[in-house]
């Protein structure tokens, strides 16, 4: 007699109930994810079949997908069972429309994972390719946007089971979609066994990140008490049946699929029996004979099955993954008609179950199972299964071999001891290159250590070519000792095959690059291969050779206290012209740097080259290089907008995702420039989200600072922690003296020092600028070199804003040295302007007028509006310390800066200015007003009295809404009132509104 529990879901109340409503918040727009946790067979999967089924039940699309047991499992396992599932069964049109969103890079990227699709891409164009990042991250963003487009038409929830089992990949595609769930009807079901994460567990970093950015905690799932056990076994009354509810409760710790196979195991040795009242022991408690363990219940569960039945199970257990019934037949050479009826009589036991959507296929209802049958096994016994699993699968798969060539390489590796392992080695190299183009980078590692080892007796050559391949891939995925040591044994076993010294250097070029550009390995790491890779070059200086040059920064430190400044020498000039004559489209890009001198016309030249090429990666970098210069040296801010928008556009049709961030965090300061300040946030949340798309390995910090310290400079911002973080960035001991980073240190000085003056810490200014100083004297502005202009304009702001005129001379001259060389402005910065700054601080009337002259009309000539605005306060307060015959030039000056500053809504200099015109009132002799009050503040406050609105004043003032809600702030702030109505009696009562002024209109002062 076969017992039946309860078919109901028992004791998952409140926890089914929150994950249904966390489900409701997602098909209302606030999707995420959720994670149900338990150690096996605690009912995580039941848990998530049940909401998924509610949620179906309310019109969700569900897809579902699983992880894989095993020391390798297939790239991406679950979200290619749960795409591919939902491939297979919509139809065509739909498939089609949800790839709609797809650019057809991504749709053809997202392809190579998910074979379905194969049909509705093939008319697509060839992939474009792109660096291992890059193609990885278009992989992540394909997925992300055929999920968000079908959760436009529906919620969609996506269950992803098992998650203890998956690769780093399936888990760093998790995060990636999970960030842009939170906007969308998408929310992520993922369950997972909480007592098998160790601390070096992908899973484990992975889940603080999903609390962090998606505000998620796992749902812990815990035994069932004894009453739901009771409820459970359908056990009703009391005497032996409550106590068998009990007695089972506390051998299972309430654990239900535990509950379920002792149950099984009690009926079939006849120890209880079913009555009316439900599950009885006849014989009393003492006599059940409980084993003591529920793997132990398993195997003896197993033990009563017949021949055919163990035979199959016990080699179907070998495979981690599920198992296919030709495969069975190749490898338990059981008759067709016995195998059927063992894999019936495995299915009437509950022991197997059919895989959805396979075709014949099946796996294990638990591991416990499988574990059971596995653990009992000698290793003799456990490679030579392993080894029969590899010819069987090689039989059923003949000359179809590659569709399970993963599967034969870990078959043939997992029987490594057994003579002949070396079959297995094609198999292992063509999983291996399958999981490269599915851009899985820990599955390719592993299928490569996979081939390395079954070609422990192969050829040097063979072996030779292996090492290489695997040395580059343990690079490009950041595992740097490993990659360390596998390029030691490749560079031996080069040496063994006597390999060419090109061809050795050519590997030492590879994996140095992999290491500097993928790792962002320490100097330590890459250099010595570089060294030993330009001496085997010798006096050879080939494509090879120059390279390896690349590879090597020419930089110059100049400073290692306080600010970490070094200075770009400049690639060597034969490894250029190498690069240019010899090289493929990325070698002559690459032979530009940014940091390069380089003329306006040596600049549009590169452009105009750039598109005649073919390569993706070639012309996005040519891109970069050219837009840095037309923003960073040459002023030509229109050309480089128009750059970095090419830029965005061919990134995002090519799924390069790095590029395009860079593309819109490079369009910020240029809105700021031209104060777009609405479209500045939105490319700033833009880049922002992109970069967030990056991925956990790729900070941003310091960017996002630079152009919170940018936003702050027209918009005000929190100064103290601006300035605290850029000044610690600028002293970072981390940085080595030869560190690219170091290139913009003087830069990064500067804004510190400005940002500390702006935080009113004048000492950390002067302490900065005291370092500085001797720096930017060194700089050589006829070098051309990027970020020279934007230092003296920020470092000849701080001077200014902390009225420090022992620094004037300096930057004064330095300034007149980059307009001699013909450099053009920071897009923030203007350099005639800190000429008259300092010339003004320096008591040299005559030229300061000159220069803010000059500054007016070069910002007008290029639409650069804030800073246009701020030469006339900064000119207004020169005047104002040359005395009162300046006044009048002071107040027009004065009127139209504050008129900038309102239609701009630059709040902070608005106050400037209104700071600046009570102190020309109080040089003309007028009077303070009360609480110190401006006037146009007065004019405002007048107007509220009489009970105007906003609107009712900004029409009687000329002024925006935006500012007569700052003054208004303002207003409140020195008077001490609470709101309009206290304004107003306040007014009254310092005779600034009388009463027999009520109701008559006062014209603007």
């Amino acid at each position: 007699m076969t017992p039946h529990t309860d078919t109901r879901f028992v004791g998952r109340d409140a926890e089914t109930a929150a994950l249904v409503a966390r489900f409701e918040q997602a098909a209302a727009g606030s999707g995420g994810v959720a994670l149900i946790a338990g150690e096996p067979g605690i009912g995580k999967t039941r848990l998530a079949h049940a909401v998924a089924d509610e949620a179906e039940g309310r019109g969700a699309l569900v897809l579902w997908g699983r992880c894989y047991e095993g020391d390798w499992s297939p790239p991406f396992a679950p979200w290619v069972e749960a795409i591919g599932g939902f491939v297979r069964s919509a139809p065509a049109e739909r498939v089609r429309d949800a790839l709609g969103l797809t650019a057809p890079q991504g749709a053809s990227s997202l392809a190579q994972i998910v074979p379905d699709l194969g049909p509705l891409v093939a008319d697509l164009p060839a992939l474009i390719a792109l660096g291992p990042d890059e193609e990885r991250l278009r992989l992540y963003d394909a997925v992300a946007r055929l999920l968000l487009r079908l959760a436009e038409q529906q919620p969609v929830v996506v269950v992803l089971d098992d998650l203890h089992w998956a690769d780093r990949a399936t888990l760093d595609l998790l995060r990636h979609v999970v960030y842009f769930a939170a906007h969308s009807r998408l929310l992520l079901l993922g369950t997972y066994r909480d007592l098998e994460l160790g601390p070096d567990h992908p899973l484990t970093a992975l889940l603080p990140v999903l609390r962090r950015e998606a505000g998620t905690a796992p749902i812990a799932l815990r035994g069932l008490g004894a009453d739901e056990v009771a409820l459970l076994l359908g056990v009703a009354g009391d005497g032996w049946n409550a106590t068998l509810a009990r007695t089972i409760s506390g051998e299972t710790n309430g654990n239900p699929f535990f509950i379920e196979e002792l149950l099984r195991h009690l009926v079939e040795e006849v120890k209880i029996v079913s009555g009316r009242e439900g599950w009885t022991a006849p014989a009393g408690i003492e006599g059940i004979g409980i084993p003591e363990g529920v793997r132990q219940v398993v195997t003896r569960r197993l033990a009563r099955l017949s021949t055919d039945a163990e035979r199959l199970l016990t080699h179907a257990a070998v495979f981690t993954g599920g198992f296919e019934f030709p495969v069975l037949q190749a490898l338990t050479d059981l008759p067709e008609d016995a195998l059927l009826d063992a894999i019936d009589e495995a299915l009437g036991a509950r022991l197997i179950q059919p895989i959805p959507g396979g075709q014949e296929r099946y796996d294990f209802v638990h591991a416990i199972v499988r574990h059971a049958l596995t653990e009992t096994w000698s290793p003799s016994r456990r490679v030579r299964l392993h080894r029969r699993a590899a010819e069987a699968l090689a039989r059923a798969y003949a000359g179809r071999e590659r569709e399970r060539a993963a599967e034969l390489a870990v078959q043939y590796h997992r029987s490594l001891s057994l003579p002949g392992a070396e079959a297995g080695l094609p198999f292992a190299l063509a999983a291996a290159e399958e999981a490269r183009q599915r851009n899985a980078r820990d599955q390719f590692v592993t299928l490569l250590r996979m081939a390395r080892d079954l070609a422990a007796g192969a050829e040097a050559a063979t072996r030779a070519e292996i090492f290489t391949r695997l040395a580059v891939a343990e690079a490009e995925a950041v595992l740097i000792d490993d990659a360390q040591q596998t390029t030691a044994d490749a560079l031996a076993l080069l040496d063994e095959a006597g390999s060419e010294p090109e061809d050795v250097a050519e590997f030492l070029a590879t994996v140095a690059r992999a290491l500097k550009q993928r790792a962002y390995a320490d100097a330590r790491v890459w250099r010595p291969l570089v060294e030993r890779g330009l001496a085997l070059t010798g006096d050879r200086h080939d494509r090879v050779w120059a390279r390896l040059r690349f590879l090597v920064d020419p930089i110059e430190p100049i400073s290692r206290e306080t600010i970490r400044v070094g200075r770009w020498v400049g690639y060597d000039p034969e490894a250029v012209a190498i690069a240019r004559a010899t090289g493929d489209e990325d070698d002559y890009a690459r032979s530009f740097e940014s940091w390069d001198p380089r003329t306006r016309a040596e600049t549009d030249e590169l452009v105009a080259r750039s598109r005649t090429w073919q390569r993706p990666s070639a012309i996005m970098y040519a891109i970069t290089v050219a837009a840095n210069g037309y923003q960073y040296v040459y002023g030509a801010f229109r050309d480089a907008e128009a750059l970095w928008r090419e830029l965005g556009e061919l990134s995002e049709r090519t799924g390069a995702i790095w590029w395009q961030q860079q593309a819109i965090s490079q369009l910020t300061p240029l809105h700021l420039a031209y104060g777009r300040f609405e479209e500045a946030r939105e490319t700033d949340a833009r880049a922002s989200a992109l970069g967030a798309r990056l991925g956990p390995g790729l900070t941003h910090d310091l960017f996002t600072m630079l152009l919170a310290a940018y936003i702050a400079g027209y918009l005000g911002g929190d100064w103290p922690q601006i300035a605290d973080f850029l000044t610690r960035a600028a002293d970072d001991p981390a940085l080595g003296p030869h560190d690219p980073a170091t290139l913009g240190g003087a830069f990064l000085g500067a804004i510190a020092a400005y940002a500390q003056a702006e935080a009113g810490a004048a000492d950390q200014a002067r302490r900065l600028l005291d370092a500085l100083t001797p720096i930017a004297e060194q700089m050589e502005p006829r070098s051309a070199s990027q970020n020279d202009n934007g230092t003296v304009a920020h470092a000849a702001g701080a001077v200014w804003r902390l009225g420090a005129s022992e620094y004037a001379a300096a930057y004064r001259r330095l300034a007149v040295e980059l307009l001699a060389a013909g450099i053009g402005d920071d897009p923030l910065g203007s350099t005639e302007l800190s000429v008259a700054r300092m010339a003004a601080l320096l008591g040299n009337a005559g030229e300061a007028t000159e220069y803010f002259a000059r500054a007016r009309h070069s910002l007008d000539a290029s639409g650069r509006r804030p800073l246009r605005a701020i030469v006339d306060l900064d000119e207004a307060v020169f005047l104002l310390g040359t005395g009162p015959s300046q006044l009048p030039r002071v107040s027009e000056l004065l009127d139209a800066a504050t008129a900038g500053f309102s239609a701009l809504g630059m709040m902070p200099w608005l106050v400037r200015a209104e700071a600046a015109r009570a102190e020309a009132d109080a040089l003309a002799g007028r009077a303070p007003l009360p609480g110190g009050l401006t006037e146009r503040e007065v004019d405002v406050l007048r107007l509220v009295a009489r009970g105007q609105s906003d609107r009712d004043i900004s029409d009687a003032l000329f002024i925006s809404p935006r500012t007569v809600n700052a003054h208004m702030r303002n207003m409140l702030n020195k008077t001490g009132s609470a709101n309009r109505t206290e304004l107003s009696i306040w007014a009254f009562e310092h005779g600034l509104v009388s009463r027999d002024e009520q109701g008559r209109a006062i014209a603007p002062r």
